[in-house]
């Protein structure tokens, strides 16, 4: 690890380069919701950053901890109604993930597995060649895609299709593997609660 570097622990134990581009987009999209100009938000991001880089680099900090510095910034500037909704909205972003199962062949909840965004990071990075940054960036503007089509069960193809969409909204390279896509569906599920994109 490199001693230059801030590095994050997250939820899963894998550990990666801090982004600062990522956290101002937190934060930027808590302070829209909340009428607020978005400008204000670097400071704040700054704030959060010269924090973090007091800390002992030996011991990556966990994203946790970094939500709950990021809160605590919002709420001594008086911005608490922000704070607030940065809350509601992980609270909801985490009732979506686990909420949503992504199937094979088999269609059915036995055959399911568990919906995670770094899979479809890893996918970007192969597949597409892309940079961990962009990677990450793109995978979430699918989650949230896949958030607001309201299903419960998500098939692998109707994934691959979203993120080769997404690669090529975007401009970027056609994937460089060739791999097929499996031949699977994806099955909505009435009744499930709508997900506020973040």
């Amino acid at each position: 690890m490199s001693g230059n570097q801030l590095h994050v622990t997250k939820r899963d134990g894998t550990t990666e380069v801090f982004e600062m581009a990522k956290l101002r987009r937190s934060i930027a999209a808590a302070m829209r919701d909340c009428g607020y100009d978005e400008a204000i938000c670097d400071p704040l991001a700054r704030a959060v950053k010269v924090h973090l880089d007091e800390i002992d680099r030996s011991k990556p900090a966990t994203t946790e901890y970094i939500f709950r510095c990021v809160r605590s910034v919002l709420q001594q500037t008086g911005l608490e109604d922000v704070s607030q909704e940065l809350s509601h909205k992980a609270r909801l972003r985490d009732r979506a993930r686990r909420s949503i199962r992504v199937v094979g062949s088999d269609i059915g909840r036995r055959n399911s597995v568990a919906w995670r965004k770094r899979e479809l990071v890893t996918n970007l990075m192969e597949r597409y060649e892309l940079r961990r940054s962009v990677s990450r960036y793109l995978a979430g503007q699918v989650e949230q895609r896949v958030f607001a089509l309201n299903y419960r069960l998500v098939s692998k193809t109707l994934l691959a299709e979203l993120v080769k969409n997404e690669v090529m909204a975007w401009g970027l390279s056609e994937p460089v593997t060739s791999a097929p896509a499996p031949s699977i569906t994806a099955a909505p599920v009435s009744g499930s609660p709508k997900v506020k994109e973040s």
